[in-house]
């Protein structure tokens, strides 16, 4: 049997795959026996997420979930960390002051999801326990959104 080109790419990269995956199991081996703290949020949280990088409809989801719960008369509050972007700095977005703020500080996504979301903020900050603090000093959300949460 012949070896296709995806053979030659796919199998260097299997011991990384390997040690990906031991060190995933690992770290949740350590979150299920309580040897990493579980953080929680003063508010129910909806984590959108996968294991892909890119392209996968992730923010997407978000809009349409932010959407959605705007359109139930509640405050939301996204959390993400702003890929891409150029400062270490937690940053809280709205339609009002989305245009006041560099989009080289924010990124792209945060952006877009600030720009549709009628009541509500986008926090952007690596840290998403830092970031949710500042979302209820904000606003007091109802509701937390996380995107690219796993």
């Amino acid at each position: 049997m012949p070896f296709s080109k995806s053979d030659f790419i796919s199998l260097p990269l299997w011991p990384l795959s390997a040690l990906f995956g031991g060190m995933m199991e690992i770290r949740n081996f350590y979150f299920d026996h309580g040897l990493l703290p579980v953080i929680r949020l003063p508010r129910p949280v909806i984590c959108v997420g996968n294991i892909s990088v890119g392209g996968t409809g992730k923010t997407p989801l978000v809009r349409f979930l932010a959407r959605y719960f705007n359109g139930s008369n509640k405050k939301v509050a996204i959390l993400t960390r702003g890929y891409g972007r150029k400062s270490g700095q937690t940053l809280c977005l709205d339609r009002i002051n989305l245009e006041r703020t560099a989009p080289v500080l924010t990124g792209d996504e945060p952006r877009i999801l600030a720009r549709h979301l009628e009541n509500g903020v986008v926090i952007v900050d690596a840290n998403r326990l830092r970031g949710s603090k500042m979302a209820m000093r904000q606003l007091q959300p109802d509701l937390f959104i996380l995107d690219d949460a796993f």
